[in-house]
């Protein structure tokens, strides 16, 4: 029998995420949640995590018998015969042990934090095919058979190294549009970065089941969209939290029903089945799409409204300062208008050195132009 553990290294860097993770959770309630009774999710994260830190110190090891391999990770155990191994997989992150048996794989993350795992790769290695050029191989095979690329192998190719060429222009103009929109605002970026999202479809559609939404480039010869797409819905997401909402209760159900048709159209144009395991595509789909429901309708909703709005006085009953890798300045609102109060502003550094609890200030409240009421501080 041969036993693998987490390295001493290891263990020392999961203690200080552990201990750094228990503060923050500390830190957030009382800090974040006091403002904000709804963010208690956000301190209950940090503390989850932390213990899960922890059970990973303590549970995890690989054991190697004549006859099978077993890996305990944080939470469960995986248990392979070795005449069951089919061969491995590896990149720089995980480690995996592929079984002839469907569902019985044992995927290890960051196994080179074990102490002696070279020893243990080197007789993976020795013992079972690498699968990962083989099945890039077949992959490609594949591709040159279809005989609705082309009337010749060559044919294909070039259809297969446009289909690349596409996709990498996607990539590129996304995340210049991205990045560029973080400082140029307004109408015209909400509108372009939309339509820059929804243009993925386009690409999928017609790209005769060449492009992919993600692919991996040493198991799979098609290329992918993922880095135009994700970088437009995260900046527009960011953006829309600039904006305060009276309730979101009235985003719900258009954010679902947009976020399910673009999670069904990715999903039905974009599924790569040599991506594996399929179901980190479709949670990542998912989450995506999420984003960019809730990101646009808010965004569309502040930036189109034309409505006057009506001027509303509250009271600041609470402010305090967090920092963090920067520094924000925070008021608590008390009731005014058609709010029971408790809401949280992060405002200038200028405005809050003038505002005290116990005073008043000034808001504006508008109809939405989804007729989502929102609001802001007038200065």
């Amino acid at each position: 029998m041969e036993e693998y553990t987490l390295t001493t290294g290891s263990k020392t860097a999961l203690i200080i995420f552990t201990v750094l993770l228990f503060f923050f959770s500390l830190f957030s309630f009382t800090a974040i949640v006091p403002g904000n009774p709804g963010l208690i999710i956000i301190p209950l994260t940090f503390l989850m995590g932390s213990g899960l830190l922890i059970t990973s110190m303590v549970r995890r090891k690989i054991i190697r018998y004549s006859d099978r391999v077993i890996y305990i990770g944080t939470l469960r155990k995986r248990e392979l015969m070795l005449d069951e191994i089919k061969g491995y997989r590896r990149n720089a992150k995980i480690l995996i042990l592929e079984s002839v048996k469907e569902g019985k794989n044992i995927g290890i993350n960051d196994y080179k934090s074990f102490r002696g795992m070279d020893l243990l790769i080197s007789w993976i290695e020795n013992t079972y095919p690498n699968l990962d050029p083989q099945d890039l191989k077949n992959n490609l095979e594949e591709v040159l058979k279809r005989s609705d690329l082309g009337a010749t192998p060559e044919d294909r190719e070039k259809r297969l190294h446009k289909a690349k060429e596409i996709a990498l222009a996607y990539n590129i103009w996304g995340g210049v549009l991205g990045f560029f929109t973080i400082f140029i605002t307004g109408k015209g970026a909400t509108i372009l970065l939309i339509c820059y999202v929804l243009l993925v479809f386009i690409v999928l559609a017609t790209g005769k089941q060449l492009i992919k939404f993600v692919s991996n480039n040493s198991t799979s010869v098609y290329p992918f969209v993922f880095i135009g797409f994700i970088i437009p819905v995260v900046s527009l997401f960011l953006q829309s939290l600039n904006y305060e909402f009276l309730s979101l209760h009235l985003i719900w159900l258009p954010g679902t029903i947009i976020a399910a048709f673009v999670f069904g159209g990715l999903l039905f144009t974009g599924i790569n089945q040599s991506f594996r395991p399929i179901g980190t595509q479709v949670m990542l789909m998912l989450a995506i799409s999420c984003l960019f429901a809730f990101g646009s309708l808010r965004m569309i909703n502040c930036q189109f409204d034309d409505s006057t709005g009506r001027l509303y006085q509250a009271q600041v009953t609470d402010k305090w300062i967090t920092k963090g890798k920067s520094t924000t300045y925070n008021i608590l609102l008390g009731a005014w208008g058609q709010s029971a109060g408790g809401q949280r502003l992060t405002v200038s550094k200028r405005y809050y050195d003038k505002i005290y609890p116990g005073e008043s200030l000034h808001l504006r409240l508008k109809r939405g132009a989804l007729d989502m009421p929102w609001y802001y501080l007038v200065e």
